[in-house]
C-alpha cells in the first residue's frame, strides 16, 4: 500500500509537468485476467476448505459405525469364536485410530523430541510422541488410551504409519472374535471409509498452489495494482491528490484476498482460522462411550442372573 501511494505521488508529480495519456484499451484485459486468477484463486482455497470439516465428520462417522456394529454383535454368542467381543479395547482403539490421524493431519503445538524425553529440544528431528506433551491436544489424551509400552512402539514409527498401524489393529481386534465373515466385511468396510477420509485430509494438507502459478499471479498483482493501477488514477485531469487513497485501497483489496486465500490452503493447523480437529476427537470419544455405556447397561442384568 505504502508503495503503491509512494508511486502514485510519483506519477502525478511527473504527470503535472509532462501530462500524458494512456490508450483507455491497455487497462480493461490486464485487469480482467488478474482478477480473474485471483477469483479463481480464492474460490479454490475456499473449497478445499470447506471440504475439511466434511472429511473429519465422514472420519467420526465411520468409527463411530463400526463401534455401533461390533456392539451390535457383541451379545451374539453364535458370532464369536470365545465370548463376547471386547468393546473396550475396541473402543480404545477406535480413539487411538483417531488420534493418530489427528496427529498426522494436524501435528502438536509443540517441536520434535528426543527419544526418552518429555521436554521441547528444537531440532531435535525425532518423531517420538510424548505423553505429557499431548494433553489439551484432544480429548482424550494420549495418556488415556495408551500405555508406556504403546507409546514406544507408535513412536518408533512415522505419523502415516501410526494411522495404518491403529487401523489394523483396530480391524484384527475385531476379525479375532467374529467369524461372520459379513459382519467382518461390514466393519473393514466402516474403517476402509475413516481411512479415505483421513487420506483426504492429508490431500489438502499437502496441496500447494503450483509454482508457476504463484509466480505468475503475484507479479500480476504486482504490475496491476502496485505499478498499473496508480497510473490510471492519478493520470486523469478530474482526479486530485485524493487519488492516492484509491491507490492504497486496490493493493489492499487484492493482496488481502491473496492473503486470506494462503491462510485457507491448509486448513488444519494452530492458526487461528484452522479447524480444531481436537473438537472431532471429542466428538468421537463421546459417541463411543455411549455406546459402550449402553451395551454395559445392557449386560449386566445377563451377570446378575
Amino acid at each position: 500500500m505504502i508503495l503503491a501511494v509512494l508511486w502514485g505521488y510519483v506519477v502525478k508529480s511527473w504527470w503535472i509537468l509532462h501530462p500524458f495519456e494512456m490508450p483507455p484499451t491497455f487497462w480493461p484485459p490486464l485487469f480482467s485476467v488478474t482478477i480473474f486468477l485471483g477469483v479463481f484463486r480464492t474460490n479454490q482455497a475456499y473449497q478445499e476448505y470447506k471440504e475439511g470439516p466434511k472429511l473429519m465428520a465422514s472420519l467420526v462417522h465411520s468409527l463411530t459405525s463400526a463401534i455401533r456394529l461390533a456392539s451390535s454383535l457383541s451379545h451374539q454368542g453364535d458370532s464369536v469364536d470365545a465370548g463376547r467381543l471386547d468393546m473396550k479395547r475396541l473402543v480404545v482403539l477406535a480413539n487411538t485410530m483417531m488420534a493418530m490421524i489427528r496427529l498426522d493431519v494436524e501435528p502438536p503445538k509443540v517441536g520434535p523430541l528426543k527419544q526418552g524425553t518429555t521436554k521441547v529440544e528444537p531440532g531435535a528431528g525425532s518423531t517420538w510422541i510424548s505423553i505429557d506433551d499431548q494433553q489439551g491436544h484432544g480429548s482424550p489424551s494420549l495418556s488415556e488410551l495408551l500405555n508406556a509400552d504403546e507409546i514406544s512402539m507408535y513412536a518408533d514409527l512415522t505419523p502415516h504409519n501410526r494411522v495404518m498401524l491403529s487401523s489394523t489393529l483396530l480391524v484384527q481386534e475385531f476379525s479375532s472374535k467374529v467369524t461372520f465373515s459379513p459382519a467382518v466385511n461390514w466393519f473393514a468396510s466402516h474403517i476402509e471409509k475413516a481411512t479415505a477420509a483421513w487420506r483426504g485430509c492429508c490431500r489438502l494438507r499437502d496441496s500447494t498452489m503450483p509454482m508457476s502459478f504463484g509466480y505468475l499471479y503475484h507479479l500480476m498483482l504486482f504490475v496491476t495494482f502496485i505499478v498499473g493501477t496508480p497510473v490510471a488514477i492519478m493520470c486523469n485531469e478530474t482526479v486530485g491528490w485524493w487519488g492516492l487513497g484509491l491507490c492504497a485501497f486496490a493493493p489492499f483489496l487484492t493482496y488481502s484476498l491473496e492473503i486470506m486465500s494462503e491462510n485457507m490452503d491448509n486448513p488444519f493447523g494452530w492458526d487461528t482460522n484452522d479447524h480444531d480437529l481436537s473438537k472431532f476427537c471429542f466428538i468421537l470419544n463421546e459417541d463411543t462411550k455411549v455406546i459402550l455405556s449402553t451395551v454395559s447397561s445392557l449386560f449386566r442384568p445377563n451377570k446378575e442372573s
